[in-house]
């Protein structure tokens, strides 16, 4: 694991303070502040993300940031199959 501000290696010694990347899954579970993917993978929800239309088991491909150690959804989309 990578240290200083960021939580990849690619990242070290850029100075950023959050990381963008797509995390595809299998939607496990539906709360109010977050999403839970198989694999145990947590994504936070910020405010305004619609999610009610999602249904458990399917796939998603989510567009996210990690900051502070968490990944927060910035956009969901259903697939790939």
């Amino acid at each position: 694991m990578a240290s200083g501000a960021c939580d990849v290696p690619q990242a070290v010694g850029a100075g950023c303070t959050t990381v963008s990347t797509t995390l595809i899954g299998t939607l496990v579970e539906i709360r109010d502040t977050f999403l839970v993917l198989d694999g145990n993978t947590h994504v936070m929800l910020p405010p305004g993300l619609k999610v009610k239309d999602l249904v458990v088991g399917e796939r998603l491909t989510i567009t996210v940031t990690r900051k502070s150690g968490r990944w927060t959804a910035e956009r969901i989309q259903r697939g790939p199959v």
